[in-house]
Protein backbone atom coordinates (compact mmCIF):
# COMPACT_ATOMS: atom_id res chain seq x y z
CA UNK A 1 0.00 0.00 0.00
CA UNK A 2 1.00 3.59 -0.59
CA UNK A 3 -0.72 6.79 0.45
CA UNK A 4 -1.00 10.42 -0.60
CA UNK A 5 -2.78 13.18 1.28
CA UNK A 6 -6.28 11.85 0.45
CA UNK A 7 -5.74 8.60 -1.48
CA UNK A 8 -4.69 4.99 -0.87
CA UNK A 9 -3.04 2.85 -3.55
CA UNK A 10 -2.27 -0.85 -3.90
CA UNK A 11 0.47 -2.48 -5.93
CA UNK A 12 -0.87 -4.21 -9.02
CA UNK A 13 0.32 -7.59 -10.27
CA UNK A 14 2.24 -5.83 -13.05
CA UNK A 15 4.28 -3.81 -10.54
CA UNK A 16 2.39 -0.52 -10.95
CA UNK A 17 0.13 1.22 -8.49
CA UNK A 18 -3.68 1.24 -8.61
CA UNK A 19 -5.94 3.72 -6.85
CA UNK A 20 -7.87 1.87 -4.13
CA UNK A 21 -9.71 4.68 -2.32
CA UNK A 22 -10.12 8.45 -2.28
CA UNK A 23 -11.01 9.72 1.18
CA UNK A 24 -13.14 12.70 2.23
CA UNK A 25 -10.40 14.22 4.40
CA UNK A 26 -6.63 14.28 4.62
CA UNK A 27 -4.90 11.19 5.98
CA UNK A 28 -3.53 12.16 9.41
CA UNK A 29 -2.70 8.79 11.03
CA UNK A 30 -2.07 5.18 9.97
CA UNK A 31 -1.52 2.07 12.09
CA UNK A 32 -1.98 -1.70 12.07
CA UNK A 33 -4.22 -3.47 14.58
CA UNK A 34 -5.11 -7.17 14.59
CA UNK A 35 -3.85 -7.70 11.02
CA UNK A 36 -5.84 -4.76 9.59
CA UNK A 37 -4.68 -1.29 8.57
CA UNK A 38 -6.50 1.71 10.08
CA UNK A 39 -6.49 5.21 8.64
CA UNK A 40 -7.54 8.35 10.56
CA UNK A 41 -8.69 11.42 8.63
CA UNK A 42 -8.74 15.15 9.26
CA UNK A 43 -12.56 15.10 9.07
CA UNK A 44 -12.87 12.74 12.07
CA UNK A 45 -13.45 9.52 10.17
CA UNK A 46 -11.60 6.24 10.72
CA UNK A 47 -11.37 3.56 8.02
CA UNK A 48 -10.25 -0.08 8.17
CA UNK A 49 -8.91 -2.39 5.46
CA UNK A 50 -7.84 -6.02 5.59
CA UNK A 51 -6.74 -6.24 1.98
CA UNK A 52 -5.61 -2.74 0.96
CA UNK A 53 -8.18 -2.44 -1.79
CA UNK A 54 -11.49 -1.96 0.03
CA UNK A 55 -11.99 0.34 3.03
CA UNK A 56 -14.80 0.40 5.62
CA UNK A 57 -15.78 3.49 7.62
CA UNK A 58 -15.81 2.18 11.20
CA UNK A 59 -16.81 5.03 13.49
CA UNK A 60 -20.55 5.66 13.68
CA UNK A 61 -20.21 9.41 14.22
CA UNK A 62 -18.61 11.90 11.87
CA UNK A 63 -18.82 14.61 14.52
CA UNK A 64 -15.39 13.72 15.96
CA UNK A 65 -12.62 16.29 15.68
CA UNK A 66 -9.85 15.39 13.23
CA UNK A 67 -8.04 12.13 13.97
CA UNK A 68 -4.40 12.84 14.82
CA UNK A 69 -3.22 9.54 16.32
CA UNK A 70 -3.93 5.82 16.02
CA UNK A 71 -2.14 3.24 18.17
CA UNK A 72 -2.65 -0.45 18.84
CA UNK A 73 -1.84 -1.35 22.43
CA UNK A 74 -3.03 -4.13 24.72
CA UNK A 75 -5.43 -5.53 22.12
CA UNK A 76 -7.20 -2.16 21.81
CA UNK A 77 -7.09 0.43 19.04
CA UNK A 78 -6.59 3.88 20.61
CA UNK A 79 -7.82 6.91 18.63
CA UNK A 80 -6.64 10.44 19.44
CA UNK A 81 -8.26 13.60 18.10
CA UNK A 82 -7.32 17.20 17.54
CA UNK A 83 -8.91 19.91 19.66
CA UNK A 84 -12.59 20.64 19.15
CA UNK A 85 -14.37 24.02 19.37
CA UNK A 86 -14.08 23.92 23.17
CA UNK A 87 -10.29 23.38 22.91
CA UNK A 88 -10.57 19.76 24.13
CA UNK A 89 -8.82 16.75 22.59
CA UNK A 90 -10.23 13.23 23.02
CA UNK A 91 -8.94 9.66 23.21
CA UNK A 92 -11.28 6.82 22.25
CA UNK A 93 -10.81 3.06 22.33
CA UNK A 94 -12.10 0.64 19.70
Amino acid sequence: MAFTTTQAYTWSSTGGMSLAQTFSGNIQAITTHRDDVYIGLSDGRVYRTSNGSSYTHINPSTSLPGITALQSFGGVLWIGTSRDGDDISYVYSY
